[in-house]
């Protein structure tokens, strides 16, 4: 049965993974980390100056309503989650 303290950190799993990359001739398994990387990568795209003003303007619309969270509740909110 495996405990906490057989778990190696973070720390150390990344340079375990860093290591076998660096140590890797195969082309294939190189080309997978890369395609692995660009997928957990998020996709940013720009918006357009269209989405910019609709974004602008439903924020306003947001503000004008009511539909705000100050910045103390809101960090209120984020200890838990």
């Amino acid at each position: 049965m495996r405990t906490v303290t057989d778990i190696p950190d973070l720390q150390t799993r990344k340079l375990r993974v860093i290591e076998n990359i660096i140590r890797s001739q195969d082309e294939v398994f190189i080309s997978q980390v890369e395609s692995l990387i660009g997928k957990a990568r998020p996709k940013i795209r720009r918006m357009t100056k269209e989405e910019l003003v609709n974004r602008i303007k439903q924020s306003e619309e947001d503000i004008r309503c009511g539909r705000v969270i100050t910045q103390e509740d809101l960090e209120k909110q984020s200890e838990n989650w």
